[in-house]
């Protein structure tokens, strides 16, 4: 009777690492503990791997320990990770994992998915952009060989007054403006000197009335022909706004006929 007793003390206790290391591992239920006789159980082990909850045990029925325990959370290696955002040398966009109001999953830029604008004077066609196609929606299409401008409607190319106003579709909280005249740090893209001199940046909830301006920017290169730098306006407090507006109120520095173009356009929480 005391062999078969050591016997199955050593087969409770062999159980017991088993199941152990496969909760360590994946998150699983436990074992429980052997019992002192055949009558008498013990308690259940608890479940739960690294990162996970631990599950409940239940109580023992025989002499080879209790019940297996409730199952552990998921491990934290496994966790879900943020999607990448949608700005310069990122992948997809925010929209893969939604939204929110008080920034993006990943820290980066939002997603501008359905995103629209208008500008005053009207983008360019014809020969007043030298045929080429500068449509709002360029300047949120992902594509740095495309691009947003007046062209040379006016004369000159950039007039004190000229607006672009973009629609976000639904309130976002952010603190900073960011969009490039040509390619990303200007190769690669269309012409990088084509910056304001300098903007001035308001807001509106309903795209129709706008207060007065809260931040303002500078061309980053004052007088480059290979500007490698972006065009930044950085708010000195959060501000939440579904619309806002861009107002030249400064001709870049090189003056001339060089226009005010935006290739990609960035908005961060």
């Amino acid at each position: 009777m005391r062999k078969h007793r050591v016997t199955l003390v050593g087969l409770a206790a062999l159980l017991g690492v088993s199941a152990c290391a496969a909760s360590e591992s994946n998150g699983g239920g436990g074992s429980g503990s052997g019992g002192r006789d055949a009558a008498t159980g013990g308690s259940g082990g608890s479940g739960g791997g690294p990162g996970g909850s631990s599950g409940s045990g239940g109580q023992g029925q025989s002499a080879t320990g209790g019940t297996t325990g409730g199952s552990g959370g998921a491990d934290a290696a496994v966790a879900p990770l943020d999607a990448p955002g949608d700005g310069p040398g990122e992948g997809a966009g925010d929209a893969a994992t939604g939204e929110v109001i008080s920034g993006t999953p990943d820290g980066g830029p939002y997603s501008r998915t359905g995103w629209t604008a208008q500008s005053m004077p009207p983008f360019a066609t014809g020969t007043k952009a030298l045929n080429m196609d500068l449509k709002y929606a360029n300047a949120f299409d992902g594509n740095f060989n495309t691009r947003w401008s007046i062209g040379s409607t006016n004369s000159p190319s950039q007039t004190i007054g000229d607006q672009f106003t973009f629609d976000m579709v639904t309130p976002h909280v952010f603190t900073r403006v960011l969009f490039w005249a040509g390619g990303e740090k200007g190769v690669n893209g269309p012409d990088p000197r084509d910056y304001p001199g300098a903007l001035d940046l308001a807001t509106s909830n309903d795209c129709v009335t706008f207060g007065p301006a809260i931040a303002s920017g500078n061309e980053p290169q004052p007088g480059c022909n290979a500007c490698s730098m972006p065009f930044v306006i950085t708010l000195p407090a959060p501000a939440t706004a579904r619309c806002v507006r861009l107002t030249l109120t400064k001709r870049l520095q090189l003056g001339g006929a060089i226009w005010w173009a935006i290739s990609e356009l960035f908005v961060y929480p």
